[in-house]
């Protein structure tokens, strides 16, 4: 008991209080998932990653009142992607940012995508095309609409998920 009593009696200083480092540090991550924060013991501290392998191109295609498909031809590759080392994993086209009709997932750059409406994201030596065929819903009513295409002219948001391979 007076060996502990000795102990704690001797404790003063930085350690008794546990304040900030003396000298800040820096926490990496790295490999598949980057990112870095600075740490210097006063407050908590969160480390925003990228995933090394993921790429999300977003941009829109407008198509014309009454055509049921939409064209976005050669759309850039990311930096360090290309035809030969990525494939498409999942394509979301909607009418807008505050709407829920996202369609479907890619299993191979040929596939048409399933949903309400059909989109096809395809890899060519010098972009990416985008395909939307809209032959069985119109985005703007909800409504069904044959072959007849969009009721007006319309801006599509697409997000293409391209994976590194």
């Amino acid at each position: 008991m007076l060996l502990l009593l000795q102990v704690l009696v001797s404790v003063h200083g930085n350690s008794a209080t546990a304040t900030k480092l003396q000298t800040t540090r820096t926490i990496s991550l790295s490999g598949d998932v980057s990112g870095s924060a600075s740490f210097d013991g006063s407050k908590n501290v969160t480390i925003n990653t990228d995933l090394a392998n993921i790429a999300v191109l977003t941009g829109t295609i407008t198509v014309p009142s009454g055509d049921a498909h939409g064209i976005k031809e050669n759309i850039s590759y990311p930096t360090g992607y290309t035809q030969k080392n990525c494939v498409p994993i999942a394509v979301s086209v909607n009418k807008s940012t505050s709407d829920n009709l996202s369609f479907g997932f890619c299993s191979r750059s040929t596939d048409w995508s399933g949903g309400a409406g059909l989109n096809k994201v395809m890899l060519t030596p010098t972009g990416i095309n985008l395909y939307t065929n809209n032959a069985s819903q119109d985005l703007i009513s909800g409504n069904p609409v044959g072959t007849a295409g969009y009721s007006s002219q319309t801006v599509l948001n697409y997000k293409i998920v391209l994976m590194k391979i």
